[in-house]
């Protein structure tokens, strides 16, 4: 069992012995697959898209997904929400007062 031995059986065999063997290996193989379907769950919210890390904490999706894969994104605005949001705001800039002096764009 030190070596990494999970079950073993002795000669001679014992065909019952092997069946209960079997069916709890079955029961391990079953609840590793159930473990591992769990596992490959990502806690979203709904309403703002975070996802919940194992520290119950709620971040962005994609600083998730790179703390777990090292993979980087690039952000833009897709045509969506460039109609929707960004079309919006420049409307709403568009009837400021030019007394009122909006942020330089980085």
């Amino acid at each position: 069992m030190d070596a990494g031995v999970d079950d073993f059986l002795t000669k001679p065999l014992n065909r019952e012995m092997l069946r209960t063997r079997l069916r709890v290996a079955e029961r391990i193989l079953r609840y590793t697959t159930e473990i591992q379907t769990l596992k490959e769950l990502i806690p979203i919210c709904t309403y703002c898209q975070k996802v919940r890390n194992d520290d119950d904490y709620w971040e962005r999706v994609d600083t998730y997904i790179k703390s777990r894969t090292g993979a980087r994104f690039s952000h833009g605005v897709c045509p969506g929400c460039f109609d929707e949001q960004v079309k919006v705001i420049a409307g709403l800039c568009a009837d400021l007062p030019e007394t009122i002096s909006l942020p330089a764009q980085v």
